[in-house]
């Protein structure tokens, strides 16, 4: 499955774009919801929250957090929408 997610400006996403992960971006009325949130499974939590923080990227400065459930980040969009990035602790 690839979720959709609502956008409004095509250089905004591509500049806030990470690695492989794979998602629909959407500009047209009445695909996916501002504000969506999608869950995302990987084994490298630690590895793009270092990428993250090295990028000289304005907007996006996400913290990391350990529960019961892994480890993860959170990743708000230029158009409201929210990655949660999660690894769990077994992974």
């Amino acid at each position: 499955m690839v979720p959709i997610l609502r956008i409004f400006d095509i250089e905004k996403a591509k500049e806030f774009s990470l690695g492989n992960l794979v998602l629909h971006l959407s500009e047209h009325h009445g695909d996916g919801t501002p504000g969506t949130i999608i869950y995302v499974e990987t084994h490298e939590v630690r590895e793009l929250h270092a990428e993250l923080a090295a990028k000289d990227y304005g907007f996006l400065r996400p913290g990391i957090s350990e529960d019961e459930i892994g480890t993860s980040i959170h990743l708000l969009d230029p158009f409201g929408n929210t990655q949660r990035v999660n690894q769990r602790p077994d992974a």
